[in-house]
């Protein structure tokens, strides 16, 4: 599988761009360290060591394509801020362009953690919580539009903060399987009825179990009556439920489903449970979670756009993912890093 891994890493990424298109976020970074407890209040007081800044969410997926060469295409929503200022320079710098973000009246979201170490103590989040206006969310639609003829996949990275509306997915997902290019979704939310008509759902395992326990009550027993299936590495409840996923590939009309299963790996659900595939985790220490299914939807895409055989794009996520989870922060791969990981996967983080 290595030198299977190796060979697909030297395949010339940018013969497929890629559109992305969600909620684009800054994430900021206060490091310093804890010495005492405040005299004032009962709270740690933090000396500020430095600040570190990198895009975000949507930006983050973008980030992680753009590290590996592809030509990226991001679409979502920034305001008038100081914010969206320095999220576009870290995003030219990295050699995606900014033009088809469009402007609106919403701040543009941060989150902003505090460390003490590796130890978070704290996170500050800026957005708004009402709904973008009919214009704003008119002008996105029109930008897609333009945008999906000239792309080899399509990725929904949604955030719940309002870009990937169901006005959006629908007409976006619909424009694209016109053209037979491939949609994957990171979805949020208890209801996945918008993204129906994509190639596939990449969820984690608490977004599905969400989904899935607030279907109407008379799909509920599946869950205790399913056959456990796929690796005997897995647990009962975790085979059950992956099972019962199974039974959102109609409805939705979805190829496939991925399932991110955080220290367990990826898994596949397939409309035939002989084509379903479970690959166990690679990473040894997880240092941090934060974006690692910004990676494997931005590689899953990318497999998808090269029109890689499924085995190989769950592997190459797979083993993409244990790479970002064992650095702390918001990380995205890069090329270099994930061909070394594949010709030595013991250079992977142990505890």
């Amino acid at each position: 599988m290595a030198s299977r891994l190796l060979e697909l890493l030297e395949t010339d990424f940018s013969r497929y761009p890629i559109l992305v298109v969600g909620d684009v976020m800054l994430d900021q970074y206060l490091w310093g360290a804890v010495e005492r407890i405040s005299p004032e209040a009962p709270v740690p007081v933090l000396r500020s060591a430095r600040r570190t800044a990198t895009p975000g969410g949507a930006a983050n997926v973008a980030m992680n394509l753009a590290g590996l060469g592809v030509p990226v295409k991001l679409a979502g929503l920034i305001g008038a801020d100081d914010e969206a200022a320095q999220l576009g320079q870290l995003l030219e710098s990295a050699g995606i362009p900014t033009g088809d973000l469009c402007r609106c009246s919403h701040p543009t979201i941060s989150k902003t953690r505090i460390m003490a170490g590796r130890q978070q103590l704290l996170r500050l989040d800026v957005e708004s919580n009402d709904p973008i206006p009919e214009t704003e969310s008119a002008a996105l639609l029109k930008k897609l539009d333009q945008l999906v003829p000239s792309v080899a996949a399509v990725i929904i990275s949604d955030y719940a903060k309002g870009v990937a509306s169901e006005p959006v997915c629908r007409q976006l997902i619909a424009a694209a399987r016109r053209r037979g290019i491939p949609v994957l979704v990171d979805p949020k939310g208890r209801d996945f009825t918008k993204y129906r008509g994509a190639t596939t759902l990449c969820p984690n395992f608490g977004e599905l179990a969400v989904h899935l326990h607030g279907l109407a009550t008379d799909r509920r027993p599946l869950l205790a009556a399913a056959e456990p299936v796929l690796s005997s590495g897995l647990d009962a409840t975790t085979r059950q439920l992956l099972e019962l996923a199974r039974t959102l590939l109609a409805p939705l009309a979805l190829e496939y489903l991925t399932v991110t299963l955080s220290e367990h790996g990826i898994a596949l659900v397939a409309p035939r449970p002989e084509n379903d595939l479970h690959l166990p985790a690679q990473v040894r220490e997880v240092r941090d979670v934060s974006g690692a299914g910004d990676t494997v939807i931005a590689l899953l895409a990318l497999a998808a756009a090269a029109r890689w055989p499924l085995p190989d794009a769950l592997a190459l996520a797979n083993l993409a993912a244990g790479v970002v989870v064992g650095r702390l922060g918001t990380v995205p791969i890069d090329l270099a890093g994930l061909r070394q990981a594949a010709r030595n996967p013991a250079d992977l983080p142990y505890n």
